[in-house]
């Protein structure tokens, strides 16, 4: 009964005008209803990263360009996104025998640290912690082109060897492997 007497109580409290109501959507500036606006939503919460648009300008090929739209999505099919859709029975990293996710492959992975490091070393910048270390320099991408375009480089040469071993059978004998596959994508 006193839930009642509460719920009675707000209800009189309300005051009710003679103005016509209007429809706003809240989630977008114009207060206009889109499908843009309902995806940003849904996805980021209404929040999209900086970095995610910065991928774009990046001075790489097209086919880059969308492997770390996908990246930056976490759509980029490692063993573990994989995992996610169908039954995968391994979903170990090539290089190590850790689970292979999107941040494992490109940033954990033994073999991804050590050529982090050596990035690291020669632009005397701290990369490769994770994917917001890297992609936060995009963002100045005229200061910074020559590092962002070796950093999509090394990403993208992790995931072309990681899929030569998984599609190719190839066997995984050392970093210098993925450094010429980083030098010959950086060449193109």
């Amino acid at each position: 009964m006193l839930s009642w007497l509460d719920l009675v109580s707000i209800a009189e409290s309300i005051t009710f005008t003679e103005d016509c109501d209007s429809i706003f959507w809240a989630f977008d500036g114009s207060g206009k209803f889109s499908v843009k606006s309902m995806y940003r939503t849904i996805s980021f919460r209404g929040i999209l990263p900086a970095h995610t648009p910065a991928v774009w300008k990046l001075c790489v090929p097209t086919r880059i360009h969308i492997f770390l739209w996908l990246l930056s999505n976490n759509k980029t099919l490692t063993r573990t996104n994989l995992a996610k859709r169908r039954h995968v029975e391994d979903i170990t990293c090539l290089f190590c025998n850790e689970n292979e996710s999107v941040h494992h492959l490109f940033f954990g992975c033994c073999v991804a640290s050590v050529m982090w490091r050596h990035l690291s070393e020669i632009f005397y910048v701290n990369l490769g912690a994770d994917y917001e270390s890297v992609a936060r320099w995009w963002l100045s991408n005229n200061r910074h082109a020559i590092m962002n375009m070796t950093c999509a480089a090394l990403m993208w040469s992790i995931w072309k060897l990681r899929n030569d071993l998984c599609f190719q059978g190839k066997a995984w004998r050392s970093e210098k492997v993925l450094l010429y596959k980083l030098l010959g994508t950086l060449r193109n």
